[in-house]
């Protein structure tokens, strides 16, 4: 083999190892390139894994929020029948305790405060008497009704399915000139709690009618209280709630 042949054997292995080595450069920069985006990717974490979700990544610490259940509360149906110009209103029922009960089961009822206006009362005892447009109201220093509760104590432990609620306060228009449900405060979500430890979070709809939460699962127990978490505002800083009904198996 001539000195000429050799030079050009020599030159090709050079070129096929230079390409080869330029190989293997791109390589480890594609490698590279590949974990930084894989490091920079936005991670969205669902609310239901237990960390809030965060568009620019995932939080660092899990919530630890306490597992209540959602409920949605329905309307009545024709619960017009319980609309105060239809039942009118007289200031009179306020100036003492409720005669009559709508359910005897239940021995007691119990809140956080009432709000004494005048000689009126708005005592708990009116959300569970045969009269819709009467209404309990807490007092100060929660009288807007954000941390205010109504506690009902029954005879005997039993089962509950779920309840009625009218979470405002039922005026008569003619009086007014105007209908002022809206115009004092309405229950928008409350949490009730059991003897056993249930704890059941509700929401209502900002609307003037008779509403109802069925529980997913009955509960057994001789008390419930409803604690306010949140309330729809109106013009005035009064919360009223005008009836309560238990709903038992």
């Amino acid at each position: 083999m001539d000195e000429n042949s050799r030079f050009k054997i020599i030159v090709s292995f050079m070129a096929i190892f230079a390409l080869l080595l330029v190989a293997v450069i791109v390589l480890l920069v594609i490698t590279q390139d590949n974990g930084k985006n894989q490091n920079n990717k936005t991670e969205i974490i669902k609310p239901e894994d237990g960390i809030l979700a965060n568009e620019q990544g995932p939080a660092s610490v899990p919530s630890k929020r306490p597992q209540l259940s959602d409920i949605e509360a329905s309307i009545v149906p024709n619960s017009e029948l319980y609309q105060p110009a239809v039942l009118g209103y007289d200031e009179a029922m306020f100036t003492g305790k409720p005669v009559s009960t709508n359910d005897p089961r239940i021995i007691d009822i119990s809140s956080s405060g009432t709000l004494y206006r005048s000689n009126r009362i708005y005592s708990p005892e009116f959300v569970n008497d045969l009269d819709y447009t009467t209404w309990w109201s807490p007092a100060q220093p929660v009288k807007n009704g954000v941390g205010s509760w109504l506690k009902f104590t029954l005879d005997q432990k039993r089962t509950i399915k779920g309840f009625k609620i009218y979470p405002g306060g039922h005026y008569n228009p003619a009086k007014y000139g105007v209908d002022l449900y809206f115009n004092n405060n309405r229950v928008a979500m409350l949490v009730i709690t059991s003897d056993g430890g249930d704890s059941i979070k509700c929401h209502f709809p900002d609307m003037h009618a008779m509403q109802q939460i069925m529980f997913d699962k009955p509960i057994n127990t001789k008390t419930l209280t409803f604690s306010i978490k949140e309330v729809y505002t109106g013009i005035w800083d009064d919360l009223c709630i005008g009836h309560i009904e238990l709903i038992y198996k």
